[in-house]
């Protein structure tokens, strides 16, 4: 399947814990296409069940959490189970992230994205990478994504709010083609097959040890 970014930077830092998660991801993946949401297995995300989360897209309204892990309730300081995730980003940084949303689902796309949070009172700054990958519904339609977002450092005081999303978009390029292996090259034009070398008097028939002759003027 290609890959193909469309939108953003480049070159974003990559923390091992997403590194994982999109390889467990693409291992899920059939030829051409998108894993289902029953496919996703907490085992296979056990190293990142804290911050792991499924992401809703409602037919209207804002994309909200389900099963989010137990870190991701520290940042607004509550369960985010059915909280929209507009509400983790400060107004100034809300229509970007709707924007990059809609592309997770509508294209489809991966996201990726650097966030940050200034310093206040009893806040200290403290940064977060994001990762949505999208997953088909029971309908087979792209309405949930798989995502982890993680974050290193104490939050200080709750809520908190992203004020930073720097992000890029990766378009999936999906198809529901078999794909096809190269076959054994076929003989060319009038090309026929090498004939066996045929002795006039039968092939020689050697018994026991080859022996050398000496004899005058060499080998015999």
């Amino acid at each position: 399947m290609s890959l193909m970014v469309i939108e953003g930077r480049r070159h974003m830092k990559t923390p091992r814990m997403l590194r994982q998660v999109e390889a467990y991801w693409e291992g899920l993946r059939p030829f051409g296409d998108l894993p289902s949401r029953d496919q996703i297995n907490p085992r296979g995300l056990e190293n990142a069940l804290d911050y792991a989360f499924i992401l809703d897209k409602p037919a209207s309204g804002e994309c909200v959490f389900r099963l989010g892990g137990e870190r991701l309730g520290d940042i607004l300081g509550i369960a985010i189970d059915r909280v929209p995730m507009v509400a983790m980003f400060l107004h100034t940084t809300q229509p970007a992230l709707r924007e990059a949303l809609n592309a997770v689902f509508s294209d489809p796309a991966i996201m990726r994205a650097e966030l940050s949070s200034e310093d206040s009172v009893m806040r200290p700054t403290f940064d977060a990478n994001l990762l949505l990958l999208p997953v088909k519904n029971a309908a087979n339609e792209v309405t949930q994504a798989l995502g982890v977002l993680h974050f290193d450092g104490p939050l200080g005081r709750s809520p908190r709010q992203f004020t930073r999303f720097s992000h890029n978009l990766t378009r999936l390029i999906l198809t529901d083609k078999t794909p096809v292996f190269a076959k054994e090259p076929e003989p060319i034009g009038m090309a026929e097959a090498p004939a066996e070398f045929a002795y006039e008097s039968g092939r020689p028939v050697s018994s026991g040890r080859p022996q050398l002759k000496i004899i005058k003027g060499g080998l015999k």
